[in-house]
């Protein structure tokens, strides 16, 4: 009984980890005094903000990433997060509306760009 008291413990302490770094990058435009553009940002990065939380959680939950795993883990979303981030336009932009409808479509579409 005690095993499972402490094992349902780590994972609520797994899930506020995971909250938090969410909730530090959804307040990067309170954080960093970015106003003008929040609705842009909030646009173009909070899919891949949620995605990243509920990844973070449950790579946590399961161990199955180690220390130097994290790293590539940051890369794979740093990518995605620059590429879109970098987009011309506006949130009126068909290609900024699309690409912040699906978090890993920027990794693909980095491909033909080469």
């Amino acid at each position: 009984m005690e095993t499972k008291k402490n094992a349902q413990m780590i994972e609520v302490i797994e899930l506020l980890i995971a909250c938090v770094i969410s909730l530090l990058l959804i307040k990067i435009p309170a954080i960093l005094q970015l106003t003008a553009h929040e609705n842009e940002f909030y646009l173009k990065n909070g899919a891949l903000i949620i995605f990243f939380g509920m990844s973070v959680y449950l790579l946590l939950s399961k161990g199955l990433a180690k220390k130097m795993q994290w790293i590539w883990i940051a890369v794979t979303f740093l990518i995605p997060a620059a590429f879109i981030n970098l987009l011309p336009g506006t949130s009126k932009n068909d290609v900024v509306m699309l690409s912040s409808m699906h978090p890993s479509s920027p990794i693909y579409s980095a491909h033909w760009c080469w």
